[in-house]
């Protein structure tokens, strides 16, 4: 892994995203809130988007980032920002959003109105996408209705940290969507599975630990760094 500053960045997983020919995107929330302004600059610098969970109600597993970090994150990442919304106040929070982001993946079905999120996240960001977690028939219909303009797999249950991708949640997306939407997938992405990736049609991943490590605690915490742990 290639050190950089505060954090390093798996080379091996970049290589094997380069050669699947899939567009990488950083997960934020991989390291403590004090370093993610940096990480960004750094996922940027490779040519990387930047991933950030705003993880909030039913979702509720782990820390996401705040409407605040959001904006110092527009700031930076701009229209490589992709914003992933796990919340229950879905139409509420994406009003507080700063405009003119790279994306709004909104996962469904946490939120009940979808064409009213769908509406409400048009103007805020250049593309909007839905994240399915392991949907049902009539879910997955109900979202490609909307128009999106791209799919989010939850290959892990959103929200929770710590778990192993499942590929047999791809399935249902990928028959129905074939290639008339383009395909992201989101939780356990390593370097192992992009050869299965690629040969789903997956154009999009999002990696954390995976790809970003933190070389130290937070300042905020004295705790010892676990090296065993991913």
């Amino acid at each position: 892994m290639a050190r950089i500053g505060s954090a390093a960045l798996n080379t091996k997983l970049e290589d094997s995203a380069r050669v699947a020919g899939v567009v990488l995107a950083g997960s934020v929330i991989a390291v403590p809130a004090d370093q993610r302004e940096s990480l960004t600059g750094r996922l940027l610098d490779a040519r990387h988007w930047v991933h950030a969970d705003m993880i909030e109600g039913r979702y509720r597993g782990q820390e996401g980032v705040t409407i605040e970090e959001i904006v110092r994150l527009a700031e930076l990442a701009g229209q490589r920002l992709d914003t992933h919304l796990m919340v229950d106040n879905m139409v509420e929070t994406i009003r507080n959003l700063p405009r003119d982001i790279g994306r709004i993946t909104i996962q469904y079905p946490a939120v009940d109105s979808i064409e009213e999120a769908m509406a409400h996240a048009r103007p805020k960001a250049r593309s909007v996408w839905i994240a399915l977690d392991n949907p049902s028939t009539s879910e997955l219909s109900r979202a490609l209705a909307c128009g999106p303009d791209g799919l989010l797999a939850m290959l892990t249950p959103p929200g929770k940290p710590g778990q192993t991708a499942d590929l047999r949640r791809l399935d249902p997306i990928k028959d129905a969507a074939g290639t008339r939407v383009p395909l992201g997938v989101d939780g356990g992405v390593n370097e192992e599975n992009f050869h299965l990736l690629r040969e789903a049609g997956v154009v999009y991943a999002v990696a954390g630990r995976a790809l970003v490590r933190a070389a130290c605690p937070s300042s905020s915490s004295r705790r010892p760094i676990n090296k065993a742990k991913p």
